[in-house]
């Protein structure tokens, strides 16, 4: 699993980087770029979850997968410039839910980095934001705007993991969380005594 982190890093952060130097080139490249995104997401969450042999115990999370596969097939493919406010209604539309599963992962998720989680929530609710403001006015303006964003999200996806897993190697866990675990131990022992 070491060896996929290490590819996954790398490949997250030369697309992301890519994407942010190269951002105006591919403002033409929209719907080729969102939907080998979408199926990067979804290919790699769907390896994970069969290495892991966790796609059995959550059979939504696979549908969820393969749709976002077949939406980023469909979006590759749908190049016609008519069709632009679709592509950008569907992107739109997966940023969203996207976000919203990693701000519900991050609220239940007890991190080493209380500072990496609430700035990957900022970062999560900014995403939603201007794609709610992509729905409402599919614009080059906005699609551009979310494309930087996009560089900026593929390249922290990985970072702020690597982050965390430095701070806790070398740091080890925070105070705030070492509070939390002790209340947690302290209320099991109560509900234990009664």
């Amino acid at each position: 699993m070491k060896t996929y982190q290490y590819i996954k890093f790398f490949i997250f952060l030369t697309l992301g980087t890519l994407i942010l130097i190269f951002n105006e080139t591919l403002i033409g490249y929209i719907p080729h770029l969102v939907g080998s995104i979408m199926l990067l997401y979804g290919i790699e969450d769907s390896i994970v979850k069969l290495c892991l042999k966790e796609i059995n115990e959550d059979i939504g999370k696979a549908i969820d997968n393969l749709l976002i596969i077949m939406l980023g097939i469909i979006l590759f493919f749908l190049t016609d410039p008519s069709k632009f406010t679709i592509v950008c209604i569907i992107w739109s539309t997966w940023s969203i839910l996207r976000e919203g599963w990693e701000i519900k992962e991050k609220a239940i998720e007890k991190s080493n980095s209380l500072v990496l989680s609430i700035v990957n929530i900022i970062e999560s609710i900014v995403v939603i934001v201007f794609a709610v403001m992509l729905i409402f006015s599919p614009t080059e303006h906005h699609a551009h705007f979310h494309i930087i964003l996009l560089g900026i999200e593929l390249i922290l996806e990985v970072v702020f993991p690597a982050i965390d897993k430095y701070a806790s190697k070398h740091f080890g866990k925070s105070k705030l969380l070492e509070k939390i675990q002790e209340k947690e131990i302290d209320l099991i022992k109560e509900e234990l005594e009664s």
